[in-house]
């Protein structure tokens, strides 16, 4: 029995030292593995921990005006950091409690306000620890003598120069240029390949919005925007996330292009002051290409409100005000056009076969069925005969009410068609088409059918059509240049940095008018006399020195009860072998003889005589 019992006992120990065996062989090839075959796998996962890719935006490029006069710009601003990173008394709160104390010694020493609250700086230890905290911008220059004093030997602060959005003019323009914003990083593409993200300002109106990245299919040549190429710093961090040593890679941002508008820079600024007290707009075109050579909206806005960031109670402001300054009048304003659309509809009465000579009595007003619509002259019985000419001179609305009737909508729609009223412009910025006439528009938004009283309407400029001053000053452009409607241009030229020109606009036409060169040439006649005649509607308007050809326009708009004016003024001329075409509008006006005729006259007499402006 005791051999047996022994012999059970050594087996028992046989089995545990094996068993002991196998463990320890386990343990060594698990040790084994960790330590040396996944050795490389362990120590990426320590570096991936322990660096951090830090987002650096590209510069942004510069809007120049077509002398070359910067219009928006990036300015360098000098700003007192903190970095919290050499903070660290402990616990979160006891840093966050002294940080915030720190902030307001230095705003006390710098006689300025402390706007960052613990709660921001309790979200910046959370989410970008290892990046310094802008305490306070762009500090002038005493500012900066008093932060170098007071932070020379303090590890905590630095003084670092950055920059902002600069824009020089700033009303003149406004609705042009536009302006930018701060990218929301949390939409970014590619916020997930950084650690921190430092954000892009993007463009959130105008041209600085049309060009921030080009879009494909202006952009064949895949040429950048206004916006400039990410760069980014790689830095070694601690275990808390604050940066530990000094940059360990870094690839240098690429800055992004500047752009070259066809703006002239006198006749921009001579508009701008001529509209200053206004409610409307003005726009000047090379008449032989399209290129915009002035654009004003009025009331504007002040883009320094805007930059670096909106102003929220300016902003309010703006919105509030029922003249509509954010509104863009020139490019997205549609308005009745009134007699300035005569020229089109003396084009379809000639075209249709009548004798521009032939006469019709206006006796100052036309009956339509049991409407009446009056003449201008209706207080004194009427214009009495008159042919195409005079009733271009006088803006006679019996003339083209009659002769728009036995024409048709179908016809007068065809002719306004033909000028690219309705259809796109294709501008750099975002335009309004505006309404053309048709019955499916008639009977979708208003509930009826078309009658002779909406023919009767048009003919005259009214009732179911809009335009914008843009394209009145494109179809203007056209009776200058022989009948052509061309795509206008704000932009000539994208530049690089070192002035090489990446790409430059085309002259396209968009369209034609749909006329014979006689019949043109018979509604300028009448577009001279309009200015030149002793009676002519636009005589205000008259330069002795100039030739130049127009048509006034008077739009009621509103209730009878609010009933109000719209007045407006196209007009064309050529100088020293240069062919110019533009368009008024001035909201609440008297007429467009009295209210923009005289504004056509000294904007030109500025423009083109005065040599000192």
């Amino acid at each position: 029995m005791d051999q047996l019992t022994n012999s059970k006992q050594k087996i028992r120990i046989l089995v545990i030292i094996g068993i002991a065996i196998v463990l320890t062989m386990i343990i060594g090839g698990r040790l084994y593995s960790l330590q040396i075959s996944q050795q490389s796998k362990y120590r990426d996962k320590i570096v991936k921990q322990s660096i951090r890719k830090i987002r650096i935006p590209g510069q942004r490029g510069k809007i120049f005006a077509s002398d070359l006069q910067i219009l928006a710009d990036t300015k360098p601003e000098v700003n007192l950091l903190l970095y919290v990173n050499e903070i660290k008394l402990g616990s979160r709160n006891k840093n966050i409690n002294h940080i915030s104390m720190l902030l307001n010694e230095m705003a006390f020493l710098l006689n300025r306000e402390n706007n960052i609250t613990e709660k921001d700086v309790r979200r910046h230890l959370i989410q970008t620890p290892g990046l310094p905290m802008v305490a306070f911008k762009n500090l002038n220059s005493r500012e900066l003598v008093i932060a170098y004093e007071k932070t020379a030997n303090q590890e905590a602060w630095a003084l670092e120069v950055d920059s902002f959005r600069s824009y020089p003019g700033k009303e003149t323009a406004s609705h042009i240029i536009g302006y930018v914003g701060k990218e929301d990083a949390s939409k970014a593409e590619d916020k997930k390949e950084y650690s921190y993200y430092i954000s892009d300002m993007i463009g959130r109106e105008g041209l600085e919005k049309s060009f921030d990245t080009l879009a494909p299919k202006n952009n064949p040549n895949k040429i950048r925007g206004l916006r400039g190429e990410a760069g980014y710093s790689i830095v070694q961090v601690d275990n808390l996330g604050y940066v530990r040593k000094n940059i360990i890679h870094e690839v240098a941002p690429i800055n992004g292009n500047h752009i070259v508008l066809t703006i002239d820079m006198k006749a921009q600024n001579i508009a701008e002051k001529l509209l200053q007290n206004q409610n409307g707009g003005l726009i000047l075109l090379n008449a032989e290409n399209g290129d915009i050579l002035a654009s004003v909206s009025r009331p504007s806005y002040n883009l320094d409100y805007f930059s670096p960031r909106v102003n929220g109670e300016y902003y309010r402001l703006l919105r509030q005000n029922r003249q509509a300054p954010l509104l863009n009048k020139v490019t997205n304003g549609l308005f009745s056009p009134g007699s300035i659309l005569k020229p089109l509809v003396g084009l379809a009465i000639l075209e249709s076969g009548v004798d521009p000579e032939s006469t019709i009595t206006c006796d100052g007003s036309t009956k339509i069925g049991n409407a009446k619509i009056n003449c201008a002259a209706h207080r004194y019985g009427g214009h009495g005969k008159v042919n195409l000419y005079q009733a271009l001179e006088r803006s006679c609305n019996d003339y083209f009410i009659e002769h728009g009737l036995k024409l048709g909508r179908e016809k007068l729609y065809n002719m306004f068609k033909s000028a690219n009223l309705g259809q796109p412009t294709r501008l750099e910025i975002p335009t309004a088409k505006g309404i053309l006439p048709t019955e499916e528009y008639k009977k979708r938004v208003f509930g009826g059918r078309w009658t002779e009283f909406d023919t009767g309407l048009i003919s005259i400029g009214q009732g179911i059509i809009t335009i914008s001053p843009l394209q009145a000053a494109l179809y203007a452009a056209a009776f200058a240049n022989g009948g052509k409607i061309y795509q206008p241009h704000l932009v000539n030229r994208v530049l690089d940095h070192n002035g090489n020109i990446l790409q430059e606009r085309k002259v396209e036409v968009l369209s034609e008018l749909a006329c014979s060169s006689q019949n043109l040439e018979a509604v300028k006649n009448g577009m001279f006399d309009v200015v030149n005649a002793p009676r002519g509607s636009g005589r205000q308007a008259k330069v002795k020195e100039l030739e130049i050809f127009g048509k006034t326009g008077t739009a009621e708009i509103g209730s009878r009860e609010n009933r109000r004016q719209n007045t407006w003024f196209i007009a064309f001329l050529t100088y020293e072998g240069r062919s110019y075409a533009l368009a008024i509008i001035i909201e609440d006006g008297i007429s467009g003889g009295s209210s923009c005729a005289p504004l056509v006259a000294e904007f030109f007499r500025q423009y083109l005589l005065d040599k000192k402006n």
